[in-house]
């Protein structure tokens, strides 16, 4: 079963006005982008300004220990749609106060 999870990457503005840049990092730390729409990402800042830190919306498909198998909101420039990523890139909330 997918379960709903937000993956720690870097926000910037995207081609257009309603998707963003993201810059993320694999298991290896190996980087991918995409674009995506705005409404997956929750940026720490203003992303139209330059790069700030975020949280992508994505979801688990597969654990093995502590490497996940995430299915993006988007296609990334050159893995497709799916990433192995460390748990610990993961958070299954945003941790804010609610509006």
């Amino acid at each position: 079963m997918e379960k709903q999870l937000w993956l720690r990457c870097v926000a910037s503005k995207g081609q257009f006005s309603s998707e963003l840049a993201i810059l993320g990092q694999d298991y290896r730390g190996e980087e991918f982008s995409l674009f995506v729409e705005r409404d997956f990402v929750e940026p720490e800042g203003d992303p139209d300004l330059g790069d700030v830190s975020a949280r992508m919306r994505v979801k688990a498909l597969d654990r093995a220990g502590d490497l996940v198998l995430v299915r993006l909101p988007g296609e990334t420039f050159s893995n497709g749609y799916t990433v192995t990523v460390k748990q610990d890139q993961l958070t299954e909330s945003l941790d804010r106060e609610p509006a």
